[in-house]
């Protein structure tokens, strides 16, 4: 709804740590959840991560080449939605996957894939570098070859919560 936001997997210096449980069949593994580039939002001087509107999150399920027939999936989920306070979370999600030669991406999967690739970071990222100087992270970034300069201005979103958020600007 309109108004209302989700945390990141980093939320920033205030919000909920979104969580995730996978429960699968034996010998399947998820990989790592990909989350969209979340927005900065700040409130009472405190910088958060968010997301607004529709979201979709993609992982990639390691299934045995020998897997056949239907497979349950399930995900525990923690979470936070917020509006004027945050109200905490908690569903439990499950899904029949069809497994074997001749599955197919059903329609309905073809528009979430679609959601899921329209919010993706992007792929090409500028040549970037990092290193900690006493308490403070150093980001360099490099135009790209070929361009004049880099944009004068960029939001830096560390994955790791220990590290604040904060705006970065060319020099």
């Amino acid at each position: 709804e309109p108004g209302w936001h989700i945390y990141w997997k980093n939320p920033g210096e205030g919000g909920i740590v979104p969580r995730f449980t996978w429960t699968l069949t034996t010998g399947w593994t998820a990989d790592t959840l990909a989350w969209p580039v979340p927005e900065r939002y700040e409130v009472a001087g405190l910088i958060s991560h968010i997301h607004r509107g529709r979201l979709a999150l993609g992982t990639a399920l390691q299934i045995p080449a020998t897997a056949r027939g239907p497979a349950t999936v399930k995900l525990d989920l923690v979470y936070g939605i917020c509006r004027d306070q945050c109200i905490p979370g908690r569903a439990t999600l499950q899904l029949e996957l069809p497994v074997g030669p001749g599955s197919a991406v059903s329609s309905e999967w073809r528009h979430v894939l679609a959601l899921i690739s329209a919010r993706a970071p992007r792929s090409d990222p500028p040549p970037t570098s990092a290193r900690l100087v006493d308490s403070t992270i150093r980001l360099t970034i490099r135009p790209r070859p070929g361009t004049a300069s880099a944009p004068a201005s960029w939001t830096f979103f560390p994955a790791d919560r220990p590290v604040a958020p904060v705006a970065v600007h060319g020099q």
